[in-house]
């Protein structure tokens, strides 16, 4: 599971979020099947935080890793 704090999720921090879940998968002690990211916390999600999620997504599936949303609200569900 993946902890999202920050509210918005857009130009500024989308990349350090991608990485830090490469980071974690990559040091993970065991094989990583499936990350889930509870969503409740993102407010806002901007054209470069929505790419970033598509782009992080299929990158993850190539790896044989699946991605989930939970508890997504109206501006991660519009993007």
């Amino acid at each position: 599971m993946i902890d999202f704090q920050d509210g918005t999720l857009e130009l500024a921090n989308a990349s350090r979020f991608a990485d830090e879940v490469r980071r974690l998968i990559a040091e993970s002690a065991m094989p990583i099947h499936e990350v889930l990211l509870p969503a409740q916390q993102i407010n806002q999600i901007d054209s470069t935080g929505a790419d970033m999620l598509a782009k992080l997504h299929t990158d993850l599936q190539t790896k044989g890793v699946s991605v989930s949303v939970a508890g997504a609200k109206g501006a991660l569900l519009d993007a």
